[in-house]
């Protein structure tokens, strides 16, 4: 018989932090990093740590308010003239 009793419940996390959401949308680390930052973004910033609600990323990339800024424009070059 086992008597061990766990001291924390085993529960889902209802944050993630940036390297999370970086593998989650397969983008390098600076560019999760340059996302958590965007006006708008739904983070809290605890000391130097930045933690994500999952509910409310999830919902940003549904309604798409802040995914607009991963969406970058190619670089055009000037060899044309």
């Amino acid at each position: 018989m086992n008597r061990h009793t766990p001291r924390k419940p085993a529960i889902e996390r209802g944050t993630v932090d940036v390297p999370w959401i970086a593998a989650y949308l397969g983008i390098n680390l600076n560019a999760a990093y340059a996302l958590v930052k965007t006006p708008g973004f739904p983070c809290i910033k605890i000391g130097k740590r930045f933690v994500i609600p999952k509910a409310a990323f999830h919902g940003g990339l549904n309604k798409q308010h802040w995914t607009s800024s991963l969406i970058t424009q190619p670089k055009t070059s000037n060899g044309g003239r």
